[in-house]
């Protein structure tokens, strides 16, 4: 099937001397794919702190047949790429849908509901499904270990945002790394003493808020692969799993 997707990936806060080296491997990349006249490259202070993002962005919908499957081997081994010229860098994958195809997506990676291969494909199912969410929905990925890490769609704490949290149930090691990362505790509104991050859902920081979590579960929880990962999910209005969780590809543990 043939999609419109908005092209988006970043590396953030990187070095200027790695920032120019992405920099590079990006247009390289870009006529590889033959995006070199759909999209641009950009370089810019970083929006999260210092250094210097590099970014490509499409500014019009670019068409892709089996997007899909290129998503699957394309991400994968950009990152690779990145990593051999900026060690420790992260590509950030901020694809964007029209809500018609975004609904077409979710439901081409329902079908089959196969398991993710890889983290990088994890995160980018799961910022579709974080933006595809139900108003006032709980999305909760857990393991067998107990492990776990929840999302809550808008309509929580009276505010527009999202939220997301780590298990209070987490060593005091794993807390000072979550702290360092950037979670915090005790949110004004949210009465479990967890550690969190909020996500505005107006402004589209689902694949950044996706690869945080992804990045807790790998660095912090230390879990091996999405594999180990189910996923319960309810909605608050109807009392109903959100239907939108399909997309990841796991074992769910929600009641029908």
């Amino acid at each position: 099937m043939s999609i419109s997707v908005d092209v988006c990936f970043t590396v953030y806060g990187l070095s200027p001397g790695h920032a120019e080296a992405v920099a590079a491997l990006f247009e390289q990349v870009m006529r590889e794919e033959r995006l070199e006249n759909e999209a641009v490259l950009i370089q810019r202070d970083s929006v999260i702190g210092a250094g210097v993002d590099v970014r490509v962005e499409s500014p019009d919908p670019v068409i892709f047949s089996g997007f899909s499957r290129w998503q699957d081997d394309f991400e994968p081994q950009l990152q690779r790429r990145v990593e051999q010229v900026a060690p420790g860098a992260k590509v950030e994958f901020e694809w964007e849908f029209s809500s018609e195809e975004q609904s077409a997506y979710l439901a081409l990676a329902s079908e089959p509901a196969a398991p993710p291969a890889t983290w990088a494909e994890f995160a980018s199912r799961l910022a579709i499904v974080l933006e595809a969410m139900t108003e006032q929905a709980a999305v909760t990925l857990g393991t067998s270990e107990g492990s776990c890490i929840q999302f809550l769609g808008r309509g929580f704490a009276d505010t527009g945002s999202g939220f997301s949290s780590v298990s209070a149930n987490v060593t005091a090691e794993q807390d000072r790394l979550l702290a360092a990362a950037g979670w915090v505790i005790d949110l004004p509104g949210i009465g479990e003493p967890n550690r969190y991050r909020c996500f505005s859902v107006d402004q589209g920081h689902f694949p950044y808020i996706a690869a945080r979590a992804v990045e807790a579960m790998t660095e912090v929880l230390q879990i091996g692969s999405p594999s180990q990962l189910t996923v319960d999910s309810f909605t608050y209005a109807s009392g109903e799993p959100d239907p939108a969780v399909a997309a990841l590809g796991l074992e769910s543990t929600s009641r029908s």
